[in-house]
């Protein structure tokens, strides 16, 4: 079930190249504060993955609780 999130998360994101930076600015509009940055878009997309699974980890323990 998180990883059919994940892959649909990842299907939204969009990638800019930043060529005064030298680096990939990555987000997922629909998500606050999920972005990251790289020097290529693979490893931006790697980044913001790992980012977005954080941010999944962040939201369950706010909203679930395991008492």
């Amino acid at each position: 079930m998180i990883a059919r999130y994940v892959q649909k998360a990842m299907e939204r994101a969009r990638f800019e190249q930043w060529p005064e930076e030298g680096i990939v600015y990555g987000e997922i509009p629909q998500l606050p504060d999920v972005w990251a940055t790289a020097e290529t878009e693979e490893e931006c997309r790697r980044a913001l993955e790992d980012v977005l699974k954080e941010w999944i980890k962040g939201s369950v323990g706010r909203t679930w609780s395991v008492d």
